[in-house]
């Protein structure tokens, strides 16, 4: 758990204001702070009216002034109570014992700002995404599938229905978001049509981390760890079939996160 000052939203140069109408970076990393409260969904980067709503109830909630403005006050109440309920950021540490593997320094930031983005905060939600993401991946060794995608090809329930989309949407990123159906959700997610370009696009031009965290909540992974779900039926979400594919490994490493990552 990072101290207040490591808390990302503490690089914002003060004084400063955000309001309605604001839109970027700053009011991205506001967002996930507000998500991660309980009281916004998914951040969009855009201050409109849902966000304005989400600022005046924490506002209200912590006895701040309620003009829906994020001032300083605000926004180092934010931070406060973020430092003090989130598991996250997961250390270098923490990846690497887990996965085995070395993880670069700009990876592990994008791997903590996905399951900050969605929400993958909760000890139990953290060990089965990372058991998860670790076996797909090879431990993090790769984040694009390494056969050619073609023994998808006409895969309907993938949505492949076109000739040629067992290659084009072969499966990539550590969670391996694979076929037409699962691609074409993260590109209206990312409102970025480029996305249904396929692998060559989205290998080079859609941030690491982002598909795999979109595709755990669009899937509403984490409310079925929240029921109780263990990593054989977490497992089989993710792959399929049940037994899943290579069970005993994802087995293996959903223990070894339970003893890294504490309650």
């Amino acid at each position: 758990m990072g101290t207040i000052e490591e808390h990302p939203l503490n690089k914002i140069i003060m004084p400063f204001t955000l309001k309605r109408g604001d839109s970027g970076r700053r009011v991205f990393l506001l967002q996930q702070a507000l998500s991660s409260a309980g009281l916004l969904s998914l951040p969009d980067g855009h201050f409109g009216a849902i966000t304005d709503s989400a600022v005046k109830s924490f506002q209200e909630s912590n006895e701040l002034v309620v003009d829906g403005i994020v001032g300083p006050k605000t926004l180092q109440s934010l931070i406060k109570s973020r430092a003090e309920t989130s598991c996250l950021p997961l250390t270098q540490f923490q990846v690497e014992f887990i996965c085995n593997n070395r993880i670069a320094p700009e990876d592990l930031v994008m791997l903590n700002g996905s399951m900050e983005v969605f929400n993958i905060s909760t000890p139990a939600q953290i060990r089965h995404f990372l058991a998860q993401i670790a076996h797909e991946s090879g431990g993090l060794r790769y984040f694009e599938e390494i056969a050619d995608g073609s023994a998808y090809e006409g895969r309907e329930d993938l949505g492949n229905v076109e000739e040629g989309d067992g290659m084009r949407f072969k499966g990539f990123d550590p969670i391996q978001t694979t076929g037409r159906y699962n691609y074409r959700r993260l590109s209206n997610y990312l409102k970025d049509p480029r996305v249904m370009e396929g692998i060559e696009y989205v290998k080079k031009d859609v941030p690491r981390f982002i598909p795999s965290g979109f595709w755990w909540h669009d899937n509403e992974i984490n409310a079925f760890i929240d029921s109780g779900a263990t990593c054989r039926q977490v497992s089989r979400r993710v792959n399929g079939t049940d037994p899943a594919l290579g069970l005993a490994e994802r087995e293996e490493y959903y223990a070894i996160a339970c003893e890294v990552i504490h309650e």
